[in-house]
């Protein structure tokens, strides 16, 4: 074999076992915010009709530990009248750190209302993590995990394909849900099944008449009653995140440092896009008024001592 042939093909080699080896893996980011910039290889501001609603600016002094932060905004935006409209001012995991779907990752962020809380009955998302979703694809996939808020409470909600409700002997649907069932909010026109994890107060800050089935395909298992109160104003969020819709799929959430729930079972959808992404920042159906979020501390790992106590890691199995 001639030398620079050899070289060539040896030269492919290592190309292909480097970009192979590296499928899989969660590579490591961070943004503390202090640069004063963003880092596209981190995180970024899309541009777009409903990213237009929003701005962001970072503000010296208002982190956690008086730090750099980054306040996000959302105004009035969408047109009267508008079908379908929505404003966000979110901040985007940069696409060349997208993760194959199904991929256990542990992420964290800081989070602190700017001002009052919105506190209608509308729909407010803060934080997202969800399944790619290829151009051309009919329908809605709601994120498999995500932070809500609805009549001024923080909830969180866990997402899947549309399951069937649990059914007593006589064929009527079974609710109130029993021990071991987890209350789902099924929606045929979009083929999924929301259920909810924890929420400020206890009890779900939505309608009652949306979650009105049982699965035990999904699990919830909550180690508190109720979400952590803010420590000075910030909710410190650590969440794991392995994708699985056919029923292999975990979530564990701790906030303040207390861990506060675990979902197993089926999360997430089939069918999309071949990646996952997170995304963070105020979010909502047309509405009234400004809505400001300050965020710092963000980070992904596929560590889980990068986020938690060495000891705590090994008690979850992680």
């Amino acid at each position: 074999m001639r030398p620079m042939r050899f070289f060539l093909m040896l030269l492919f080699a290592g190309l292909w076992f480097s970009l192979f080896a590296s499928v899989g893996q969660a590579k490591m980011l961070r943004e503390d915010f202090e640069s004063g910039e963003l880092d596209p290889a981190v995180l970024y501001y899309k541009d777009n009709f409903e990213q237009r609603a929003g701005s962001y600016r970072f503000v010296p002094g208002a982190g956690r530990d008086g730090s750099t932060a980054i306040e996000l905004t959302l105004k009035e935006h969408c047109p009267p009248k508008a079908q379908d409209c929505s404003e966000r001012a979110e901040l985007w995991e940069s696409k060349n750190a997208h993760l194959p779907y199904g991929t256990p990752v542990w992420y964290r962020f800081s989070v602190r209302f700017v001002g009052p809380r919105p506190d209608g009955d509308h729909r407010h998302v803060l934080a997202q993590w969800k399944r790619t979703i290829p151009k051309g694809v009919p329908g809605n996939s709601s994120p498999f995990l995500a932070l809500r808020l609805r009549d001024g409470k923080l909830f969180f909600t866990v997402e899947t394909e549309l399951l069937k409700p649990l059914l007593s002997a006589d064929g009527t649907k079974i609710y109130p849900c029993r021990p071991g069932e987890t209350e789902v909010w099924n929606r045929p026109y979009d083929g999924q099944s929301r259920g909810w994890m924890i929420a400020e107060g206890g009890d779900r800050p939505a309608r009652h008449e949306e979650y009105d089935a049982c699965t035990d395909e999904i699990h919830v298992t909550r180690f508190v009653p109720v979400l952590p109160e803010a420590k000075d104003g910030w909710f410190n969020i650590v969440a794991f995140t392995r994708a699985g819709p056919d029923g292999d799929g975990r979530i564990e959430l701790f906030v303040n440092g207390e861990r506060v729930a675990q979902v197993t079972g089926r999360i997430g959808h089939h069918h999309l896009g071949p990646n996952q992404y997170f995304k963070f920042g105020p979010y909502r159906d047309a509405g009234d008024g400004t809505w400001s979020l300050l965020f710092d501390d963000f980070a992904r790992s596929e560590n889980c001592t990068d986020m938690l106590a060495e000891k705590i890691c090994h008690d979850l199995g992680l």
